[in-house]
């Protein structure tokens, strides 16, 4: 299409942007909210599911060249950034402070964990993943995406874990045989 196409169904760049980040990004946030609202398990488990499905979104090609194309043009659009800021970046860390909270309430997580968690999961799951698109064919040595995943997870979950609190995720339990007439 032509560049004034797109003036028939946006009055500016601004509505154009808003409109690829309300379809692309913020529908994301739906279940994930859902999630969190249903889950009735320990706040370790819902951090990690919640990881999982925002790691399936920015696994994506589209989503990482999306990443890359708002960190790009915020500055240039001041209605826009504020646009970003109150309705993803808050949004994402309301529902990630949520977890957070139900994890400090619990005794699972420190204290800090609402501070340290909305910010810092949200940026290692977009880094992770916008390095892998830009330079994974060059670093050979990089784990498989899950890996990767899975480490980062597993370090926010140890690092935000309250001293003295136990793992509330159970590893598979193994039988032990014992010899018959023992």
């Amino acid at each position: 299409v032509s560049k004034g196409t797109v003036y028939l169904y946006f009055a500016s760049k601004d509505d154009l942007f808003r409109a690829v980040v309300e379809q692309q990004v913020i529908a994301l946030f739906e279940p994930a909210e859902r999630m969190a609202h249903a889950h009735a398990g320990s706040a370790s488990a819902l951090l990690t599911k919640v990881v999982h499905l925002m790691w399936g979104a920015m696994s994506q090609r589209e989503m990482v060249c999306l990443a890359r194309l708002v960190q790009a043009e915020l500055t240039h659009f001041p209605e826009v950034r504020q646009f970003f800021f109150q309705n993803v970046i808050l949004r994402h860390r309301r529902l990630l402070h949520g977890i957070a909270l139900r994890g400090v309430t619990s005794g699972e997580f420190r204290r800090e964990a609402t501070t340290i968690i909305p910010r810092m999961v949200p940026a290692l799951v977009m880094q992770l993943n916008q390095f892998r698109f830009l330079f994974g064919d060059l670093d050979t040595g990089a784990p498989a995406p899950e890996r990767m995943r899975d480490a980062m997870l597993l370090m926010v979950l140890e690092g935000s874990r309250k001293p003295g609190a136990r793992a509330r995720a159970r590893a598979p339990s193994r039988r032990r045989r014992t010899k018959r007439g023992s």
